[in-house]
């Protein structure tokens, strides 16, 4: 499968998550998203500057990529 660079933000919602979980429900809300559209998640990176999260995924087409832009509300 091709793998792709995945750059996201936060919302208020998903900050405040991160607060009570400290990660980890993050991490699965956004792995089941990935694995919806056919991907999976190899790694995942909290991070500094323009983006909060950076992470390398599994996808199995650029269509399945582009279709996880309907569901970035999860991060």
């Amino acid at each position: 499968m091709p793998k792709y660079l995945v750059e996201a933000n936060y919302s208020v919602e998903a900050l405040r998550g991160l607060q009570n979980d400290s990660g980890t429900g993050r991490r699965g809300s956004v792995a089941a998203a990935f694995k919806a559209v056919g991907g999976s998640i190899e790694c995942m990176y909290l991070a500094f500057g323009d983006k909060d999260v950076v992470g390398v995924a599994d996808m199995p087409d650029n269509d399945s990529a582009a279709a996880l832009r309907s569901r970035r509300k999860v991060w």
